[in-house]
């Protein structure tokens, strides 16, 4: 374990402070009726009460639009190719453990076989402050997943609100040891560290048993195999024509990782710009080729594919499930469709073994 500190309010502000002092410094921030992760510029506008951001933090790693080459052919027919330059530090404040396991999971895509330059330049130079979940609304099954409420692993630092006793701190990287012994904050002792630690076990076992209670695929380990054998099951079809295929669940997924890229050339075709886009599986334009051939033309395909790629197909590939369990595929759904209830369906009625 690393170092342990108990911060008052105060404290986590003076945290806050000394960061924005240092790094651009990005966090939870209340809109009108939802919250974002943006810059901020002040520790009150930090909202570490907030449930859920519209929009995952991948987006500082992959962002929704990024040029990733500009080429410009000059008067002296001089060519000039610019490449983005990535060097902005800062630090991501008040992450949640399902988006902090989204991002390992992304990892795994971007940096294990073939890396992304761009991605891993965000990287490294990110630092991540994470903030144990001790609330959650109906949409959460994190549990189902190991993804929450509690935050394991990927973090520099990690903060557990304590209520009126303030936050533990703890530290989870080199990056973050030598960031908190910059602050100066002032060690306990330990036997006043072992009583708070008990008491932040005790809030986050009884949040995690809030949201069991809540929402949770059970058996999960045996779900891949339950879904290659109802392949054909009637509850596809019935989701597949609720669904409107708008694409909203790709984009605040903090999983989905497809983009499309494309040129963009200026009038007098003198400039054009390399740009890569967040793409949606579920639109119709996404699995066509060359001469108007399409191999998911039919929406239920696509809204299949969707949900075998979360929770089988991946780990096919990776090891590990696609899915983190932030309930952002059912909150922000016009249709409230629910990949929990969808396997719950299954699971309550699957198709007979022939």
């Amino acid at each position: 374990m690393g170092r342990v500190l108990i911060l008052s309010i105060e404290e986590v502000k003076n945290l806050l402070e000394k960061l924005l002092s240092r790094y651009k410094v990005y966090g939870p921030v209340k809109a009108k009726d939802f919250w974002k992760f943006e810059e901020i510029t002040n520790p009150d506008e930090v909202d570490l009460g907030y449930i859920s951001t519209m929009l995952p933090i991948k987006k500082y790693f992959l962002p929704p639009f990024e040029t990733i080459l500009h080429v410009k052919l000059g008067e002296d027919k001089e060519i000039t190719i610019k490449e983005p330059e990535v060097n902005e530090k800062c630090v991501l404040f008040g992450v949640h453990p399902c988006d902090l396991k989204a991002i390992l999971l992304l990892d795994k895509v971007f940096l294990d076989e073939l890396k992304d330059p761009y991605y891993l330049k965000r990287r490294e130079n990110t630092i991540i402050v994470a903030l144990n979940c001790t609330a959650a609304d109906e949409y959460c099954f994190c549990t189902t997943f190991g993804a929450g409420p509690f935050a394991k692993e990927g973090y520099d630092l990690v903060l557990t609100n304590l209520d009126e006793r303030g936050y533990v701190l703890e530290v989870g990287s080199n990056k973050g040891e030598e960031l908190i012994k910059a602050m100066g904050f002032a060690e306990v002792s330990d036997e006043y560290r072992e009583t708070i630690l008990k008491r932040k076990e005790e809030i986050l076992r009884k949040m995690e048993s809030e949201i069991n209670q809540k929402r949770r695929i059970p058996n999960v380990e045996k779900l891949p195999e339950l879904l290659a054998k109802n392949f054909n099951h009637k509850v596809w079809e019935s989701m597949g024509k609720l669904c409107l295929a708008c694409g909203s669940c790709n984009l605040v997924c903090p999983t989905c990782y497809c983009f499309n890229v494309v040129d963009k050339f200026s009038i007098n075709l003198r400039e054009v710009e390399r740009i890569r886009t967040w793409d949606s599986c579920l639109l119709l334009e996404f699995a066509e080729v060359a001469l108007g051939g399409n191999f998911r033309r039919e929406r239920l395909a696509r809204f299949k594919q969707r949900i075998y790629h979360k929770l089988s197909y991946f780990i096919e590939q990776y090891g590990e499930f696609g899915c983190v369990g932030c309930g952002r595929c059912i909150r922000w759904c016009v249709r409230k469709i629910d990949p929990v209830k969808i396997v719950g369906e299954i699971m309550e009625k699957p198709v007979p073994l022939s």
